[in-house]
């Protein structure tokens, strides 16, 4: 995969027209994620400190290629460390979202990478208690 320059969040709610269906990079940290529709859908909420706002996420596993979503393999390897406070870069493509939605876009992502993880316990703890707690204080 060719690399492309990083697109803050900040720069895609100032101006999203001029990045629809364009390719590109965010990078930044998960601050909410939902697992759907059996677990080839991943539904996240983006922070990259651009910007108080947080971006809205779909990564669908799809292995149809004339559809733009993430390859299985992908999907499969993204996954297991998506979750809040996972640090990630997402490559893919901005949409815009029907009128009835609450958000004006989203990002359709093609090629997940995570970066950094967040550990759910302490070590030699039993429950999770160094886990990042969600907030509802931007939404």
């Amino acid at each position: 995969m060719v690399d492309i320059q990083r697109t803050r969040i900040g720069e895609l709610f100032n101006s999203p027209e001029s990045f629809y269906d364009k390719n590109i990079k965010v990078c930044g940290a998960i601050h909410f994620e939902r697992k759907a529709k059996k677990g080839t859908m991943i539904f996240i909420d983006l922070y990259d400190g651009s910007i108080q706002k947080r971006l809205s996420v779909v990564v669908e596993k799809s292995d149809d290629p004339d559809v733009k979503r993430t390859p299985s393999e992908l999907f499969d390897a993204f996954s297991p460390g998506c979750s809040t406070g996972a640090t990630c870069k997402l490559y893919g493509y901005l949409v815009k979202c029907p009128e009835d939605r609450e958000q004006e876009f989203e990002l359709v992502v093609t090629h997940p990478i995570i970066i950094g993880t967040v550990p759910k316990t302490l070590p030699g703890a039993s429950t999770a208690e160094y886990e990042i707690q969600k907030s509802n204080m931007y939404h």
